[in-house]
């Protein structure tokens, strides 16, 4: 048998069955001529592709209803039939838990809008209106101190990054939402 204590071993499977006999040749031969000791690698016998983590509730719409996006991107969203994002969205980390909350408005991201950091704090919130950000935007450390704020307008303005120590890191000009001119890191 393959297994011993509901255990598999790498050597049963290399020696199973179910090779054929040029894999068996080439393993005997490796086997062989290895210089090092022959040690077995335990797996487990039962283990399977971990669950999904469950669907975030998103208070959607009536004419909309939750989806998920394209692989490998971890987000959840109210779409219109057509596929339009319309209504709340979520990001999540890998553990479930939300990075960003958001909404969008006919396919464009509108209204409030916050990232969060791994430990669960409020990293960055601000405003979207029609897809740009707008208004006041703010930064906050891990620990939940205020590092800054910019303002933008219609996506026009110089959004600013600092370090959690609260010195400035970089700020990167935008006009309309498109890089314009050279953005800074200091």
């Amino acid at each position: 048998s393959n297994t011993r204590e509901g255990l598999i071993f790498y050597d049963d499977v290399l020696n199973s069955e179910f090779m054929d006999s040029s894999s068996a040749m080439s393993h005997s031969t490796n086997r062989s001529t290895s210089s090092r000791a022959n040690t077995a690698t335990a797996v487990p016998a039962d283990a399977a592709v971990p669950e999904p983590p469950p669907k975030p509730r998103l208070m959607c719409e009536s004419a909309t209803v939750a989806t998920a996006a394209p692989a490998p991107e971890p987000t959840w969203f109210c779409a219109r039939p057509d596929g339009t994002r319309h209504g709340p969205f979520v990001t999540l980390f890998p553990d479930a838990s939300i990075e960003i909350r958001g909404t969008y408005k006919d396919g464009q991201l509108d209204g409030s809008w916050e990232r969060m950091h791994p430990n669960g704090a409020l990293r960055e919130s601000g405003t979207y209106v029609a897809g740009q950000k707008d208004g006041a935007w703010t930064r906050k450390s891990t620990s939940g101190l205020l590092l800054g704020t910019y303002e933008m307008k219609a996506g026009t303005g110089v959004e600013k990054e600092w370090l959690d120590a609260g010195q400035l890191y970089a700020e990167t000009p935008f006009k309309a939402g498109v890089l314009e001119g050279t953005a800074k890191i200091y």
